[in-house]
């Protein structure tokens, strides 16, 4: 089973990016962005009904200034998985290790 053995949160221009370091040697990038539009968990799921592959569209709440998408809080779920909380109060999604290295672009 290829697992990550590096992750890292950068900040750029475009919004933070998380970069994962794989048993295989791999390196890929993911925007926070682009993993939080593919939440697994049930009310994401409900919100984008079943089967379809349009990304959740967030509401925007104007609190004078617009904070960037960003991972919170990342912990293992188990050994296979991990569970994100995001600034949107999201907080449900578990990623498996599948899931990030197929939304991830090889570095």
């Amino acid at each position: 089973m290829i697992m990550p053995k590096k992750l890292e949160r950068i900040d750029n221009e475009l919004g933070q990016v998380l970069l994962i370091e794989w048993t295989d040697d791999v390196t890929t990038s993911c925007s926070v962005r682009r993993i939080q539009e593919n939440c697994p968990c049930a009310n994401c799921g409900e919100k984008k009904g079943a089967g379809s592959k349009e990304p959740v569209l967030l509401p925007i709440v104007d609190s004078g200034e617009l904070a960037p998408l960003e991972i919170v809080t990342m912990r293992p779920a188990g050994n296979y998985a991990y569970a994100m909380t995001f600034s949107t109060g999201c907080n449900q999604g578990i990623y498996n290790f599948d899931l990030l290295r197929q939304l991830g672009d090889v570095q």
